[in-house]
């Protein structure tokens, strides 16, 4: 029988590859038999030597009963053995999709995991840089969401890196654990400014003296929510009676003539990064109160709108400014 050497040791127990990650793009990632190390934990070497104990005495007493205990006892911890593996081995994992994450606060990275058979998993820890691990049970059919948190995320485009998924089912005695490099990255918008600072008055565009003739039955621009003082001819009563339930009001162009400008220029007594968190903070007011606007910045200009659709094309454009 060949000796092994402590290099060969090593990378049979996956110890010389612990940081080698496998790379999961936008499609995921299959965990396989290379990408999955096992070792015993505490508690597995705890019973390791509890076994050896009952099978010494068992020998030096010839107690039958002893080495059928000490054999059955032996047979379950190897059935775990094989049990831990194969509850991480065939999970598809995969990045969900990201949501609006702001710099500066806290941010939890989207996870998807799916079996690729019929059989749950049970137990799956998914352990982040910072934070207490996620323990998720995954279906038999169907997909299990978690998420990954991170703290002091900059603005513009975040890649996640590497993250580790774990499980000790379903006797705790090993540890089967994997590390995933998540690729896919999320923008991240600006810091949102404190509230409180107005919007310079130069910034507000002027009713056009066909908008205040024009009842403003042309150029149809979206909806906004309801407010005190709109007429009732204007309210979009299909989407309160069948979508939202929420009264809803036709914005039109004749209205949107006095829309505001968010002017890089508006703000020349802040930094870079003050000002575009100003910009942002203004950029949310204006969409909760849904007024239109529109957004310029150096090497940028995003025409006036209004709603969600607005907010995500300027939020987007603040993300991506230079650094």
């Amino acid at each position: 029988m060949s000796s092994l050497a402590p290099g060969d040791l090593v990378r049979r127990l996956g110890l010389g590859r612990i940081h080698r990650a496998p790379a999961a793009g936008g499609s995921g990632i299959m965990l396989r038999g290379r990408s999955i190390y096992i070792l015993p934990t505490r508690y597995g070497m705890m019973f390791g030597v509890l076994l050896l104990i009952m099978l010494v005495g068992s020998i030096n007493y010839g107690n039958n009963m002893g080495f059928l205990l000490t054999f059955i006892l032996t047979s379950a911890s190897i059935s775990s053995l094989f049990h831990t593996f194969r509850n991480l081995h065939g999970i598809y994992v995969a990045s969900g999709r990201c949501g609006e994450f702001y710099a500066g606060e806290p941010m939890v990275y989207p996870l998807l995991l799916q079996v690729e058979n019929q059989r749950p998993r049970p137990g799956i820890e998914v352990i982040g840089p910072v934070g207490e691990p996620q323990q998720v049970n995954v279906p038999a059919s169907g997909l299990a969401e978690t998420g990954v948190l991170f703290t002091g995320v900059r603005r513009g485009w975040f890649k996640p890196g590497v993250v580790r998924l774990e499980t000790r089912y379903p006797f705790g005695l090993f540890r089967a654990w994997a590390y995933v490099e998540l690729q896919r990255p999320c923008l991240v918008y600006p810091m949102v400014g404190p509230s409180g600072r107005t919007i310079p008055p130069a910034a507000i565009g002027p009713l056009t003296m066909e908008g205040s003739k024009n009842s403003g039955s042309d150029d149809y621009r979206g909806l906004r929510s309801w407010q005190p003082g709109d007429s009732p001819r204007m309210i979009h009563w299909k989407a309160a009676a069948c979508e939202t339930k929420e009264l809803m009001s036709k914005v039109f162009g004749s209205q949107a003539a006095g829309d505001m400008w968010l002017d890089w220029d508006s703000l020349p007594e802040l930094g870079r990064e003050q000002r575009l968190s100003q910009l942002c903070r203004w950029v949310l007011d204006l969409t909760a109160q849904g007024i239109g606007f529109g957004l310029r910045i150096p090497g940028t200009e995003i025409d006036p709108g209004t709603g969600n659709e607005q907010k995500r094309r300027c939020l987007e454009a603040l993300a991506k400014f230079p650094s």
